[in-house]
């Protein structure tokens, strides 16, 4: 299947948004109730998982991957929010840092590049 290059301008608008929800989620730091920490993970988790399963649809395999790990140690961490730890925390910045880079990348065949 071909990919419009409009699919790419949309996915690359829609991912950033989620990538700076993400970070805004990190910077707010892990709730110290079990069942905050186990939601404000699981919203991390889930736009990981939104990123994975559309760059993937439209022909972004670096991207699909990077989000693919950080679903996973999201996922993890969901099962037991008491070991996400500083080093898994910072790990999840130098992740989402990579895919930010990623998604900041994309750009359509058809379009022009800004000459500022």
């Amino acid at each position: 299947m071909k990919v419009k290059p409009e699919w790419l301008v949309r996915f690359r608008q829609e991912a950033s948004v989620q990538v700076k929800e993400a970070r805004l989620l990190m910077a707010a730091g892990l709730p110290l109730d079990a069942d905050a920490a186990y939601q404000h993970i699981r919203q991390l988790f889930i736009k990981a998982h939104n990123i994975k399963g559309t760059s993937s649809m439209v022909g972004l395999p670096a991207i699909s991957e990077v989000a693919f790990e950080l679903e996973t140690l999201w996922g993890d961490a969901m099962r037991n929010p008491a070991q996400y730890s500083e080093q898994l925390q910072s790990l999840a910045k130098t992740g989402l840092d990579r895919l930010a880079e990623l998604v900041g990348s994309v750009s359509s065949p058809d379009e022009k590049l800004d000459e500022r």
